[in-house]
Formats: structure tokens, C-alpha cells, sequence
């Protein structure tokens, strides 16, 4: 895979930047601190594997505006050509859409197969990465990456199965230690021995036994006996002392019963009226508000016929209450008013709006008139350009023509370039000869030699283009004298010369025939085209481009004019349409101004008044209906205020008589004889609660004392000659002999279980059986962890050997290859980097192989170790999948001189291979790098755009 372009809508400091045509293998971006390179780095991995919002370092909000992403054009093996796109706003990250050249779309997981199934934390970590990231490589991934093939099969490391063989054997058997398996084993064989030996003495007690068991029965069945009886008095004394409180409230209420008796009234007659009593008193608050109320209600209608007889006056109709409650002020008559009243104002309004829209159109159709006199003066004046040609037509072959002859230019740049080339070839092969002829090696430097000053002494006198060509002539010559070796070598690169000659003949010769085509084109336009001369050059193509302005001028004046008349027609259609519109709003004004006053006429109301003074009208009258009805509601509720008084006065009185007292008169006596009578109740009620908790106490000393009858003479009988201290000494003397009895009872109860027991395992013990069979499995579950255990230190053994001849013999592929490199880069002073098959993490190993951990080097090397690991992955992850792009910023400030070139001259290899972006902000690394490359491509960034002088499409040196 081969990045070919990049476009970036907006991301960071970049927006609308393109940039194509890049190198398929080396492409260096170079640009001082804050020119964007660490930006597009961070761009393309978004476009490849999405954004982040949640690091700003990874997400590059747009700073210039533009919508935040872009897109990539992709060179795939597999897919062909495709373009990749990316745009987010607010979600965290937003899925690729990618398309082939024809307009397919692919699916995401498709793409996701073509970047070989990577996460974006793998892919920054091992092909997109900086100094900060070259520092080391995560675990986890080292494992699945560069042993991918792994040492014991289906992704189990051998350190894992080394610790699985060490669990395995320790669980088995262990010096020392306390939980494996055969040591507890022979502590079981141990434990069924003495068990076994001990059946083999069983003692004869069978039939004592038996005897023992009937003497403990019979001294149960005794034992129970009297604990039921123990159990029955201890239980009589706890009742009682539990119950003596209750004795002791119920004599006091007992007591109180009897002095209340002498003073209570006749309870017959209080308890019949006890509930309307109580009634009456509940409701008296009730009955002294709407005493109040009543006496408000009186005050209150004195002031309302008052001010119903003010209102009438002030109205000024001479009306009574009836003839003004007869007046229709319903909501039918006001909804009508409101209607006539809003009909006719909205008739005015639309006259005055018809009348200003009027006067606007006529102001429109005298300003649409000035441009169209304008207009056909300026027609006028520029006279008329006679020609059948239309103007879009002129404009498309003048354009074809300036094409036309700016690749005419071209073309014959060129064809000067490729004679330049032919003639490079010439002298190398005259070069190649003179070394197959045994020239000699001084004799085919010189040639270039003197190419290389030519181009020199271009340079002194400012001929750029021409220093250009002689000075990249002679390195290209040099390169190849120095660069050549045996005669074999000679040979092929004479027939390379011999090649690159036919392939300049052919190329010379197609744009030859291109170039004639372009010249019978550009005599056909200039027989088309108004202009002096049978060939169409530059100074005809200016003559048809000033043909052109004056042609499309005047199509534009007539097309102005043509568009001015047409919107003066419309504003003066618009003006008479309007002018019909006011003559008919002042037509409905009228017939509104009708119907207002002949509906006021029906009313009774003057016409003159206008829809506010109609409304302030209605309001007066509806006010003074609003007091008539208010006197007439206080009325009301002044008679059904006094009837409810008067009927809890009768109530009051018929009790008071049913009583023998004497009767009330007023209203405000009512409350007073109330509370008399409430006090009566209260004191009958509490006489009766006293008698319902004496029946309550005696019934519950009666249901705990198992009574027969629930009075209290009986419950007398049974407490008397007994005090407090006598029923507590005597529950406790029963308690006592009730637990010492039980508690023997127990004793024999498990004694007798413990016989019946014993008993029964005589009679059916078949131990001795299962006890040896049990004991031969032992022995040979025994002897067969013995043998598992066999099993595994063999293995154990054999692993040891195995791990010694792979770290010998096979080191994965990845840790070959970046041992090759790493061996390069250092110029032989680390010749590998190991992986111990049993140890985590990596060494390097010297010539004289000590191995040190990357802990142990200096930082530079550290850095170089794990960029070695890096390219030896990618290379192998190019063989499985697609090859990726290496993208590098700034890796190798930190090395040496001597490290730093074979570096730069290790990426070169790579890149030949696999594409290679490389960002640095050092022109010295940049042009290192470029040296090292056959194909590559340098590209200067400025504040997130090209820099002044760089070209968007690439540039490549000539390489011959």
C-alpha cells in the first residue's frame, strides 16, 4: 500500500492543502518547528484509522477553519487504486469512506482487511512512530508480533508451559511441602491400617447392651411422667405472678366503679342523647361561625342595595333593577359587537395599507424605469459586434487554443531535455567502451569530469536550468564509473544504456507526433476564429481574446436590458393589481360602516359610539347587573343562614326539655347550654369505660388462669391468703424441680441414643470390606500419580534440551533480519538481538557473546535497537498483508555520524520495498536521506502549506 496524495480539508494549522503525487518509495517532509509536519503524520494515521476527540494531539480541531478531515489516495496490491475518507464534527471518531477509481464503495471491513486487521495503537506504535514511541515496544504486542510463530505451538509461550510442568509436578509430589497428592495419599493408606486393625479386635458387648437399654426406657417413661406434673404447678405460680399487676389495677378500678355509682346521673336518659350531645358540641365551632356570618350577611346587604341604587344613578337611563338585568349583555351579544367592531376596523386598516402599498409600487415602477433608459443608452453607444458566433462557442475554442499552445511549450522543453539525455548516454557509452577496451579508470572520469565542471561554471554565470541539467549529468556519470565492477558489470550496464536509448528514440518520437497534431489543430481554429494568419499563434490568440470581451459585453448589455424591461412590465402590472385592491377595500369599509350602525340602532345604544365607547357601555351595565345579582345571592344566603340556626336551636331545645331543663331563647345561649350538656356525656362515658376495663382485666385473668366463669369473685377466690413474695417463692421452688428433673431426663434420653447406636452398628457393620477396598484404590491411584509424575520430568528434560539447540539454531524470522540490520546500523558491534526462549524481554549480543538488556546501552543505541525491530517487523507484516506505510518523525538526531549514515542508508533499502514518509525539521537529515534513495522526494512545509518554490506535483531527480 502507497500513499499517492493527500488532501486535507481542515485539521489543525492545515486547510485546502493538497499535495500529490508522492513517491512510491522515499518522501521526506522537512519544515522548521510548528510548519505542520508532526500534524500531517498525526492527519494520515486519523484518515487510515480514525479521529480521537479525546486527546487534542491525535484530534487537530480545524485552527483555520474548513470542515475537519480529508482524504488519501491510496496504490493498493490487492484493491487497486482507491480513495479513503474521513470527517467527524461531534462524535468521538467517524468511519472511512472508501472508493475504488470506478466508484465502488468498499466496506469497512474490507478496508480494515487491507490494513491488516491493526488498531490504531499498533499501527502508531510499530509503522507511525517518533522519538517518544522509539524508545521501546509494548510487551503484549513484541509477543504477537516478532514471535508471532511462537516456541511450542498455537500461541502458548515456552516459559508458560515450563511454569504449567512446575504446578503439574509440584501438585503431585514436592519435597517439603504439605498440599500434594501422594504425600496425602500415604497418609490415608496410613489412617485405613489402623482402622482395618482395629474391626479386626470388635469386643463382644452385644448382649450387654440390650439389658442397659431396658432399664433407661423404663426410667424415661417414669421421668416424663412427673415432669408433666412439675411442668403444670410450675406453670399455675408464673401465671399468677405474671398476672399480679393486673390484679392489683383491676381492684383500683374496681374501686373507682363503686365511688362513681353514687354520683353519676340516670345513665338511661344521658345515653340516649349521647350522641346527638356529642354531635352538637362537635359542630358548636361551625354553629358560632355561621352565627357570625349571619350577622355579616345583615351588615352586608344594607351596603349592597345601597350601592345597586348608586349604580342605576350613575348610568343615567332611568332604569329599575329589572329593566337592568333585562338588558341582553350575554356573551352572544358582546361576541357579536366585538365581530362588527373588529370587521370594520380591519376594513379601515386595509384601505390605509392598499393606499401606502400604492404609493411603494409607484415609487418601484419610476426607479425600474431609470436602468432601462440607461441601458438602451449604453446599447447604444457601443454599437452592435456583427458575427454568427456565439459567444460561449468563441470562449471554448479560445480556451482549447491556449491549452494548445501551452502544450506545444512543453512538448518542445521536452524534446530538449531528451537530447540532453542522448547526449548524457553517448558519453557513457563511449565511457563503457573505453573501460571494455582497458581504458582504464582515470580515462572514464574524465568525460565527467568535464560534464560536472561545465555545469559548474553554468552555475557561476547564473544559467540555472542548464547547471541543472550538466551537474545532475555528471554525478549520474561518476556515480555509475565509480559504481561499476567487473566486465560482467560493464556489460549490463551497457546493455542498460542501450535500453534507456531505444525507450528515449521511442519517447522522442511520440511527442513529435503529438506536436504535429497540435499544429493542424491550430490551423483549423484560425480559420474558425476572427483573427489575421493561416496558424494560430500567441499574438492571434490575444486578437480573439479581445474579440471575445466585446462580444460577451454586448450579449451582457442585451441581456440586462431584456431582464430591466421585463421587471418595469411586471412593477407596472403590479401597480394596476394593486390600485383594483384599494378600490375594493373602499368598497367593503363602506358596507361595514353600514351594518355597525344599524345593529347599534336595534340595540337601544346611540350609533355615533364607536367600538371602545359600545364596550365601555356594556361593562357599565354588566357592573351594575353584577351588584343587583351580589344583593340578591346575600339575600339568599341571609334566609338559609338563619334557618340552619334556627334548626340547632330546636335541637338543642328538645333536649334540654327531654332533660327537665329550661329552654333557650337566643342564638348566643345555644353554645353555653351545649357545653352543659357535653360535660354530662363526658362524665357518663367515663363510668361506662370503667366498667368495660374491669370485664376486659377479668377475662384475661380468666383465659390465663383456665376459669371457668370470667367474674370477679372468682377471680378473687382464686388470689386470696396469696401476697406477691408468697406465688414468687413457690414458682421458683416449683422451677427449680422442674429443670433438675428435666435435665436427668436429657442425660438419659442420649444415653439411651448412644446404646441404640452402638447397638445397631454391631448388627450391621460391614466396614472391614469397604475399609480394604478402599485401601488397594489408594495404593493404586498411588501408584499411578507416580507414574504421571514420570511423565512430566521426562518432558521437563527434554523442553530443557529443545530450548538450548532453538536459541542455537532458530531465532524467529523477524529476530534474524533485525539482527542483520541491527548488525549494520552498529557496524558490527552487537551481531544479534535474542529473545531467550525462557526469559521475558529481549538482549543484543556482542561479537564476543555477552548479552546485555536494552536497560544496559546508551540511549542512542536503544533507539536503534528497537528501529531495527521495527523495520524487520514491518517487512515481515508486508509478506502476510499489505505493506503499510512507514511513517518516521525526526528518529535519528540522537545517533552518531558513523550509525546516523547506515541509518539513513537502512531506510533507503526499506524504501525500495515499502513506501517511507520521514518528517524532520533538519535539512541535513533531509538531504542525507535523499542521497541515500534512488527514488525519493523532498518536500518543504511552511505554516501548514508548501513553502514558496515547492511544487504540488512531484519533481524527481534525473536518475538516467
Amino acid at each position: 500500500m502507497r500513499i499517492k496524495a493527500i488532501h486535507i480539508d481542515g485539521y489543525g494549522i492545515f486547510r485546502d492543502f493538497s499535495l500529490e503525487d508522492l513517491s512510491p518509495e522515499l518522501n521526506i517532509f522537512f519544515g522548521n518547528n510548528e510548519a505542520g509536519k508532526t500534524t500531517l503524520m498525526h492527519f494520515i494515521n486519523c484518515i487510515l484509522f480514525g479521529f480521537d476527540r479525546s486527546t487534542a494531539r491525535d484530534f487537530h480541531a480545524p485552527l483555520k477553519g474548513g470542515t475537519h478531515g480529508g482524504r488519501l489516495v491510496l496504490s493498493t496490491d490487492s484493491a487497486g487504486e482507491l480513495v479513503v475518507k474521513r470527517h467527524t464534527d461531534k462524535r468521538i471518531s467517524a468511519p472511512p469512506v472508501v472508493t475504488t477509481i470506478g466508484g465502488t464503495t468498499l466496506p469497512e471491513t474490507a478496508f480494515s482487511v487491507l490494513l491488516g486487521n491493526l488498531s490504531k495503537q499498533s499501527y502508531t506504535q510499530y509503522f507511525s512512530f517518533g522519538l517518544d514511541e522509539l524508545g521501546g515496544l509494548a510487551e503484549s504486542e513484541l509477543q504477537s508480533g516478532l514471535y508471532s510463530a511462537g516456541y511450542t505451538g498455537r500461541g502458548r509461550s515456552l516459559p508458560e508451559v515450563e511454569k504449567v510442568l512446575e504446578k503439574k509436578m509440584g501438585e503431585l509430589w514436592k519435597p517439603g511441602g504439605r498440599k500434594n497428592r501422594l504425600k496425602q495419599l500415604f497418609s490415608q493408606l496410613e489412617a485405613l491400617e489402623v482402622q482395618i486393625e482395629e474391626l479386626k479386635q470388635r469386643p463382644e458387648e452385644y448382649a450387654r447392651l440390650q439389658e442397659e437399654l431396658f432399664e433407661v426406657e423404663r426410667e424415661i417413661s417414669a421421668l416424663e411422667t412427673k415432669v408433666e406434673e412439675l411442668n403444670r404447678q410450675r406453670l399455675h405460680y408464673q401465671n399468677l405472678a405474671e398476672l399480679w399487676p393486673t390484679w392489683l389495677e383491676l381492684q383500683e378500678i374496681n374501686l373507682r366503679v363503686e365511688q362513681r355509682s353514687e354520683s353519676a346521673p340516670d345513665q338511661s336518659v344521658i345515653t340516649q342523647y349521647a350522641e346527638k350531645i356529642t354531635a352538637l358540641y362537635l359542630g358548636l365551632d361551625s354553629f358560632l361561625e355561621l352565627l357570625s356570618v349571619y350577622q355579616g350577611y345583615k351588615q352586608e346587604l344594607t351596603g349592597a342595595v345601597d350601592r345597586v341604587n348608586r349604580s342605576l344613578e350613575e348610568l343615567g337611563m332611568n332604569w329599575s333593577p329589572e329593566e337592568a338585568l333585562a338588558f341582553p349583555t350575554d356573551i352572544v351579544t358582546e361576541q357579536e359587537i366585538r365581530r362588527l367592531a373588529k370587521e370594520l376596523g380591519q376594513a379601515e386598516e386595509e384601505v390605509r395599507s392598499k393606499k401606502e402599498a400604492v404609493a411603494r409600487q409607484q415609487e418601484v415602477v419610476a426607479e425600474r424605469r431609470k436602468p432601462v433608459e440607461r441601458l438602451e443608452e449604453d446599447l447604444a453607444e457601443s454599437g452592435e459586434v456583427e458575427t454568427d458566433l456565439d459567444p460561449a462557442a468563441v470562449k471554448s475554442l479560445t480556451l482549447e487554443a491556449e491549452e494548445l499552445l501551452q502544450r506545444q511549450a512543453g512538448i518542445t522543453a521536452d524534446l530538449a531535455l531528451l537530447e540532453k539525455e542522448q547526449e548524457f548516454l553517448e558519453r557513457e557509452k563511449a565511457a563503457q567502451r573505453q573501460v571494455q577496451q582497458g581504458g582504464g579508470r582515470f580515462g572514464a572520469y574524465l568525460p565527467w569530469g568535464a560534464v560536472l565542471a561545465g555545469g559548474l561554471i553554468a552555475l557561476v554565470a547564473g544559467l540555472w536550468p542548464l547547471a541543472l541539467v550538466f551537474i545532475l549529468g555528471g554525478l549520474v556519470g561518476l556515480w555509475f564509473v565509480i559504481g561499476r565492477g567487473s566486465r560482467k558489470e560493464n556489460i549490463a550496464q551497457m546493455q542498460s544504456i542501450q535500453a534507456k536509448e531505444a525507450e528515449l528514440l521511442q519517447r522522442q518520437e511520440s511527442l513529435e507526433a503529438e506536436r504535429g497534431k497540435i499544429a493542424v489543430r491550430l490551423g483549423e481554429l484560425a480559420q474558425v476564429l476572427p483573427v489575421e494568419g493561416e496558424i494560430l499563434d500567441h499574438r492571434s490568440l490575444q486578437e480573439a481574446r479581445d474579440f471575445l470581451v466585446k462580444l460577451e459585453e454586448a450579449a451582457r448589455l442585451r441581456r440586462e436590458l431584456k431582464r430591466a424591461r421585463q421587471d418595469l412590465a411586471d412593477s407596472e402590472s403590479l401597480l394596476r393589481q394593486k390600485e383594483e385592491e384599494l378600490a375594493e377595500a373602499q368598497g367593503l369599509l363602506a358596507q361595514k360602516q353600514a351594518e355597525w350602525q344599524s345593529y347599534l340602532t336595534r340595540l337601544g345604544v346611540s350609533p355615533l359610539l364607536d367600538g371602545e365607547g359600545v364596550a365601555s357601555f356594556l361593562s357599565s351595565v354588566r357592573a351594575v347587573q353584577g351588584e343587583i345579582r351580589r344583593q340578591e345571592e346575600i339575600r339568599a344566603k341571609l334566609v338559609q343562614a338563619k334557618s340552619q340556626l334556627e334548626t340547632t336551636k330546636s335541637e338543642v331545645n328538645r333536649i334540654l326539655t327531654a332533660l327537665g331543663k329550661t329552654e333557650v331563647s337566643e342564638y348566643s345561649a345555644v353554645a353555653e347550654a351545649v357545653s352543659r350538656l357535653r360535660e354530662e356525656v363526658t362524665s357518663a362515658q367515663e363510668l361506662q369505660d370503667l366498667y368495660t376495663e374491669r370485664e376486659r382485666l377479668v377475662a384475661n385473668i380468666a383465659v390465663r388462669m383456665g376459669l371457668a366463669e370470667a367474674k370477679f369473685g372468682e377471680v378473687q377466690r382464686v388470689y386470696s391468703g396469696l401476697d406477691e413474695a408468697k406465688i414468687e417463692t413457690e414458682r421458683d421452688k416449683w422451677q427449680r424441680e422442674y429443670q433438675g428433673t428435666t435435665k436427668h431426663l436429657d442425660e438419659l434420653k442420649a444415653q439411651l441414643g448412644r446404646i441404640q447406636e452402638r447397638i445397631s452398628a454391631l448388627e450391621v457393620d460391614d466396614r472391614l470390606a469397604a475399609l480394604r477396598l478402599e485401601y488397594n484404590l489408594k495404593l493404586e491411584e498411588v501408584q499411578r500419580g507416580a507414574r504421571e509424575w514420570a511423565k512430566y520430568a521426562l518432558i521437563r528434560y527434554a523442553l530443557d534440551k529443545a530450548k538450548e539447540r532453538y536459541e542455537r539454531e532458530k531465532q524467529p524470522e523477524v529476530m534474524a533480519k533485525a539482527s542483520q540490520y541491527f548488525e549494520r546500523v552498529t557496524q558490527g558491534r552487537y551481531r544479534r538481538v535474542v529473545k531467550p526462549i525462557d526469559q521475558e524481554g529481549i538482549y543484543v549480543e556482542r561479537a564476543n557473546r555477552e548479552r546485555l538488556n536494552p536497560e544496559e546501552l546508551s540511549r542512542g543505541t536503544v533507539e536503534e535497537l528497537y528501529l531495527c525491530l521495527r523495520l524487520a517487523l514491518a517487512q515481515k507484516f508486508s509478506r502476510d498483508a499489505e505493506a503499510l506505510p512507514l511513517i518516521m518523525d525526526d528518529i535519528l538526531v540522537n545517533m552518531d555520524a558513523e550509525r546516523f549514515k547506515e541509518a539513513c542508508a537502512l531506510i533507503g533499502q526499506v524504501a525500495q520495498e515499502q513506501q517511507v514518509l520521514f518528517f524532520t525539521c533538519h535539512r541535513w537529515v533531509a538531504e542525507a536521506l535523499q542521497a541515500e534513495a534512488l527514488d525519493s522526494r523532498l518536500i518543504e512545509l511552511a505554516a501548514g502549506s508548501l513553502a514558496s518554490g515547492e511544487p504540488a506535483q512531484g519533481e524527481l531527480p534525473f536518475t538516467g
